[in-house]
């Protein structure tokens, strides 16, 4: 995983991989943190690192980061790696 997100991997990445780290962080993070809104927050600076991989995904960048619900922002997650273990 640490090489795809340095850019540094020569493969494709594994996106099933990928989404079970993010939807396991992302657990993690509602056991430890109190409401909603911090784990979004939490949430939301991974994509800084983990967007690139995605090629051309600006606007579910933007989605990412306008999400102020943690429904909201699962969902554009959710349809971000979908696409991507589809294509």
């Amino acid at each position: 995983l640490p090489q795809a997100v340095c850019g540094m991997a020569k493969e494709e990445p594994d996106w099933r991989r990928w989404k079970d780290f993010h939807d396991e962080l992302r657990s993690g993070y509602e056991e430890l943190m109190s409401g909603e809104r911090n784990v979004l927050f939490k949430m939301k600076e991974i994509w800084g690192y983990m967007l690139p991989m995605f090629g051309e995904a600006e606007k579910a960048g933007k989605k990412i980061r306008k999400a102020v619900r943690l429904a909201e922002y699962q969902e554009v997650v959710d349809a971000l790696f979908e696409e991507k273990m589809e294509g």
